[in-house]
């Protein structure tokens, strides 16, 4: 093993053969036997073809990376094999299912350098032969890896049919499929000897990305409106809480472009609701002018901004953490602001709470960065933290009364402004974006 104590396993293969399947599978299982595990994935800006990635770290103490070499690589497919076979470390194995495979002369010298074996598994002929679809390749070859490992094929056949709870008979036809490879694997291969020390009290920790832990904080916030335009590595939040919104009640929407995203978030705000958006570089871009907005009418405004490599369209699926001068001049004229940033599940969960307190409280633009490797990777944590206590910074009901229309946007001795919603028993104001009097109207004088 290239670095001490950790064994690594990398899936590669096109996009559409299940890679990002597996490989979570993979991470849930290696979980439930008893070791910690962290999974990272890679993909390119296709729904089919290209290549893609998902590696899982494994050891008996516990992981917040990704290491830069895997010890086993399982290859799907001829771009998979060109792209990843120089990630293999020394002493290492490749198992690959595709027929007919030509390694260069680069290649070859490569695996002679660093004593690579690379096998290969007729894994097609042997799925059809099982009665298995041709997709299934990556589950024979996932039943090949298991029984390499040495690992109890119990746990992993929990996570398929937790997987597939809703298609029984996908469930077991999976497991015919691992039954077939670990048959070719004890005919054919050596296993690995990992040497792991084993965590039973462990099993019922959770596996967790940094964009699942933010939507969760965002639960927590008392969030009731999400929106986005889909945008990597942010989109995960919005399929997510969409995922659970018929259990939190949330409102999550899709929105055409980022400039209503935003427009619709301070609105929401204005009116009472907690809302938050989430977007990347480009998204955030256009957003400029509704955060200059939300400024300027002292409306609570908070975006998820999920970094990656610019300008432009940039590298869309790849990690990059370069936004934070964008984050923190971003739109005209100067005004308070707050950026935060996560750096793994359990501060963006916390953040998130922070960020809608500070933003309601203070009556300011919050803005939360991540970044791929944060948003997208599979942590193995024991638990999130506790919620936080909620703030949201309004006048109290006991005191509406007794407000005048100038205290909306008045200087106050703390610097923040009182603030009432709109449909309260309270006087009515203007949330104006030019320059204004303490009741929000117009105006161009000195003061």
């Amino acid at each position: 093993m290239h670095i001490q104590n950790r064994f690594v396993v990398k899936v590669s293969g096109a996009s559409g053969q299940g890679i990002n399947s597996v490989g979570e599978t993979i991470s849930k299982a290696i979980k439930e036997t008893g070791l910690y595990s962290f999974g990272y994935r890679e993909y390119p800006s296709l729904i089919k073809g290209g290549f893609a990635s998902f590696q899982v770290d494994f050891s008996s103490a516990p992981l917040a990376s990704s290491s830069d070499k895997c010890d086993m690589l399982l290859v799907l497919s001829v771009s998979a094999f060109s792209v990843y076979y120089s990630s293999v470390a020394k002493d290492g194995t490749i198992i690959h299912s595709v027929i007919g495979l030509q390694q260069s002369e680069e290649q070859q010298k490569y695996f002679s350098e660093n004593n690579i074996k690379v096998v290969f598994v007729p894994a097609q002929q042997l799925v059809k032969e099982a009665g298995g679809h041709p997709l299934m390749v990556n589950t024979f070859l996932l039943g090949v890896l298991w029984q390499l490992l040495g690992l109890s094929f119990d746990h992993l056949i929990e996570v398929l049919k937790r997987t597939f709870a809703k298609k029984p008979e996908v469930i077991e036809l999976n497991i015919k499929m691992l039954e077939a490879g670990k048959i070719f694997q004890n005919e054919n291969l050596q296993p690995v000897t990992l040497g792991f020390e084993f965590h039973p009290e462990i099993v019922d920790e959770m596996i967790i990305s940094g964009n699942q832990a933010i939507a969760l904080g965002a639960v927590a916030a008392g969030v009731r409106a999400y929106y986005a335009y889909p945008m990597t590595p942010s989109s995960s939040i919005l399929s997510y809480l969409a995922a659970i919104s018929h259990e939190t009640g949330m409102f999550v929407k899709q929105i055409e472009d980022e400039i209503s995203v935003a427009s619709l978030t301070v609105g929401s705000s204005f009116a009472g609701t907690r809302a938050m958006c989430g977007t990347s570089g480009g998204g955030f871009d256009l957003m400029t002018e509704t955060v200059s907005l939300a400024a300027m009418t002292e409306t609570p405004f908070v975006c998820v901004l999920a970094q990656r490599p610019g300008p432009a369209t940039g590298l869309p699926t790849w990690t990059n953490a370069a936004d934070l001068l964008l984050a923190a001049f971003a739109g005209h004229g100067e005004y308070p602001r707050v950026v935060l940033a996560a750096s793994d599940p359990q501060s963006g969960y916390v953040l998130t709470q922070v960020a809608h307190n500070l933003a309601d409280v203070y009556q300011i633009p919050v803005i939360l960065l991540t970044e791929k490797q944060i948003a997208e990777s599979h942590f193995q944590i024991k638990d999130l933290p506790p919620a936080i206590e909620i703030k949201r910074g309004l006048v109290a009901e006991d005191q509406l009364e007794s407000l005048q229309k100038m205290d909306r946007y008045r200087s106050t001795e703390n610097g923040v402004s009182l603030r009432w919603l709109p449909g309260q028993c309270a006087p009515t104001f203007d949330a104006n974006s030019d320059e204004h009097l303490g009741d929000g109207s117009l105006t161009e004088d000195s003061v």
